[in-house]
């Protein structure tokens, strides 16, 4: 076996590894690669806390092949062999809600605690400054000429320098706390009902397609299958289309798999929720023309009953005119003793759309009829 080259020895190992607890994850990068930039620019997320690179939204996930595949290749350019190596189990939906809501609370205790460093050092800066500046009498300039004026100037431009800093803490602090915040209330905002419902239909609508593309693989694999070379150029030119990888349909295949458990939590999400009375379970037939909806805290008249949804007036905001049976939180019929109550509510809704966009027809009818 012939030894290695110069240029071989001088090759470091890289190692990208994905499992579905820890995500895509990079590993053996050191600061003198100089690579920060450019890998946060293909999607890359610095650990400080254990000095490796993250993949963005990749735990509880099938691997990102193409993202993997382009840093890899990145790599290889820059002088370094890189090693791949993918576990693609997919986790349980349970086990992985369970693990983003520990994740989430303790982001929101690290940054609720940064948050309170910052601005006990931005109180501190202030007390700091306010200790010099209140002792200065109003409108006393500096003392050019007294034998203290250097060491009273610099006191002055420290205790400037301590307000100015304590303002920067501060604000950085209350910008801080929002991120708490945030994180604090992710749990909440991921399992709001109109988003659980949303993500339901995305993914629907996702293993639609990959069923669809598992057929066009099975049309090209019948066309491909015992063609010689000159027959697959033919082929290619001709449909623009290339064999159908057994790689390619594997990853379909993780896709579908992962795509199915997450249909099955989210949609018992949805059940639970719904025997809860957080959400609605509306169909065509719990609606008929006249009758009043609410959408998100608005009442709106029903001009129209679709197939999906059900068409009003559009109001003050960026609604089109139509909203799904799943996103309606409310609903009366002519008759209801809330009647009144939702049709006084709705005419509040289109005085405001009217005040800003112009008279409707059935908003102008409801305001003539009251």
């Amino acid at each position: 076996m012939s030894s290695p080259t110069s240029e071989q020895a001088a090759r470091r190992a890289l190692i990208i590894t994905h499992t579905p607890e820890d995500g895509t994850v990079l590993e053996g990068t050191t600061r003198a690669d100089d690579l920060y930039h450019w890998l946060r620019s293909q999607g890359w997320n610095y650990r400080r806390t254990v000095g490796d690179f993250r993949l963005q939204a990749s735990p509880n996930k099938p691997a990102k092949r193409h993202a993997i595949d382009r840093t890899a290749e990145g790599l290889r350019t820059r002088g370094f062999d890189v090693h791949i190596e993918i576990d693609d189990t997919v986790r349980t939906f349970a086990d992985a809600e369970a693990d983003r809501a520990v994740n989430a609370e303790l982001r929101a205790e690290r940054l609720d605690g940064r948050s309170g460093r910052l601005s006990a050092a931005s109180d501190a800066r202030e007390r700091a400054g306010r200790v010099v500046v209140d002792g200065i009498p109003p409108g006393q300039p500096y003392l050019v000429d007294h034998p203290g004026y250097a060491a009273d100037r610099n006191r002055r431009e420290r205790a400037f320098k301590n307000l100015e800093m304590a303002a920067e803490l501060g604000s950085l602090a209350e910008k801080i706390a929002e991120q708490a915040k945030t994180a604090g209330n992710h749990m909440a905002y991921r399992h709001n009902p109109e988003t659980v419902v949303n993500r339901i239909r995305e993914f629907e609508a996702e293993q639609r397609r990959i069923a669809r593309e598992v057929e066009r693989g099975d049309v090209i694999e019948r066309l491909f299958a015992g063609a010689d070379e000159a027959r697959h150029q033919q082929l290619r030119e001709q449909y623009g289309v290339s064999p159908f990888t057994t790689e390619h349909r594997q990853q379909l295949a993780v896709r579908a798999e992962w795509l199915e458990e997450q249909l099955r939590g989210w949609q018992s999400v949805r059940e639970q929720q719904i025997a809860d009375g957080k959400a609605t379970d509306y169909t065509k037939d719990t609606f008929a023309k006249g009758d009043f909806v609410q959408r998100r805290g608005d009442w709106y008249p029903v001009l129209k009953v679709n197939k999906v949804s059900v068409t009003g007036p559009p109001p003050n905001g960026g609604w089109t005119g139509t909203v799904r049976f799943e996103h309606i939180t409310d609903h009366v019929r002519s008759g209801d003793e809330r009647w009144e109550n939702a049709k006084a509510k709705a005419i509040v809704t289109g005085t405001r759309y009217v005040g800003n966009c112009g008279p409707h027809a059935s908003i102008k009818a409801l305001m003539d009829e009251q």
